[in-house]
């Protein structure tokens, strides 16, 4: 649920790191987990593959450049390669629904004003990641980024201390943490005089 699917990069750096994630992504071999397991896995069914590699094509046809991956690999199974999509506008379909497969779009921001509302310029707020040094950047993203989980400076790995949630479209309520537990309870008030 908290898969990463788009990245929102500054501008100065986005082509060295398309190149690097194209490189890591290229590699990346995905088969059955049981012949060795540090291989990608499949997808869930083959309606969830063709879905979303009708959703690459979309985003192609409407302009995005793909740097690897988004193709139906031949033989069994539900795979589908790790698949890197440059150029894809922020209105995209690809860029506003949730994904669920292993596609990555890189989208170059100017400012970090710019890249915080493009990161809430979607329907779904589940998670969101910021890495960056800046004081000031860190506190501007915990007040405006309109998501139920930020991490900062670390990966979305989930602390069962806090409440997991989402926000907007996202999620079905939320769990974890003490308010997690009052998700699952039915408050009841008695008034009495005796």
């Amino acid at each position: 649920c908290t898969a990463v699917e788009r990245v929102y990069v500054q501008e100065q750096v986005h082509d060295a790191l398309v190149a690097k994630l194209r490189e890591k992504m290229s590699m990346r071999q995905f088969g059955n987990r049981a012949d060795q397991p540090d291989q990608m896995g499949p997808l869930i069914s083959a309606a969830a593959r063709q879905g979303i590699h009708d959703m690459v094509q979309r985003a192609l046809q409407d302009g995005a450049r793909l740097e690897c991956g988004g193709t139906l690999p031949a033989g069994a199974g539900f795979f589908y390669p790790p698949t890197l999509l440059t150029q894809v506008r922020q209105d995209a379909e690809i860029v506003q629904e949730e994904v669920f497969g292993p596609v990555l779009c890189v989208l170059p921001y100017t400012t970090i004003e710019h890249a915080l509302e493009m990161a809430s310029d979607h329907q779904f707020g589940l998670a969101s990641v910021l890495y960056t040094e800046d004081y000031r950047a860190i506190m501007q993203a915990s007040n405006e980024i309109e998501a139920g989980e930020l991490y900062i400076n670390r990966t979305p790995a989930d602390p069962y201390q806090g409440y997991h949630a989402g926000w907007k479209r996202s999620g079905l309520g939320g769990d974890d943490g003490k308010h997690g537990m009052l998700e699952f309870t039915q408050t009841r008030l008695v008034v009495m005089s005796y």
